[in-house]
């Protein structure tokens, strides 16, 4: 019995040997190569990361009322304001929404007194302000409720090409601005 044990053993052993040695080989999987060629020093747009979520504000056609839309901002921003305006500048509005922002405005400066944010922006923004007093209003509280989503920033002082103004179209922007809730649509910080 103990031979018949034995043999069996054996016979066990050896099917277990010859089934690993017709198993088939697996290739091994080569490790991932370093990039050949020159690597450019800036990043393109594409190979830039969101460093953080900013929000602006667009007029919502619907309601004719500022609503919040989220944006991805680029680690190469300088500050968290000037990111966000210059977000505000170049956010394609979704569908019900439109940006009173002038085409051809620039952002010169973001400077930070404080709680206030003080804005320089290129003459095509005063030049072109929408008419009527609602509408270049809303445009003028587009820039303000922007930067008040903005940590510490609670006002906005406004120059054209470095220059302090007394008004933009017809809204007086002689003293800094401070957001207006009532011409928000999502209200709350």
């Amino acid at each position: 019995m103990r031979a018949f044990v034995l043999a069996v053993l054996i016979l066990m052993v050896a099917a277990a040997v010859a089934t690993l040695a017709l198993r088939p080989s697996r290739t091994p999987v080569p490790p991932p190569q370093a990039p050949t060629g020159r690597l450019s020093a800036a990043p393109t747009s594409a190979q830039m990361q969101p460093e953080s979520q900013g929000q602006v504000f667009l007029v919502d056609t619907r309601a004719n009322l500022l609503a919040p839309v989220g944006v991805a901002l680029p680690k190469e921003s300088g500050s968290k304001a000037e990111a966000v305006l210059r977000a505000l500048l170049t956010t394609k509005p979704p569908e019900g929404m439109v940006s009173g922002i002038p085409k051809g405005t620039r952002l010169l400066a973001v400077e930070r007194e404080g709680d206030t944010a003080i804005v320089n922006l290129s003459r095509e923004f005063a030049d072109g302000l929408p008419a009527g007093s609602n509408a270049a209003y809303l445009t003028v509280m587009q820039v303000v409720s922007t930067l008040t989503y903005v940590e510490g920033v609670r006002k906005v002082a406004f120059e054209i090409e470095g220059k302090k103004v007394r008004a933009l179209g017809q809204v007086d922007v002689r003293q800094p601005l401070e957001r207006d809730n009532s011409v928000l649509e999502h209200q709350g910080k």
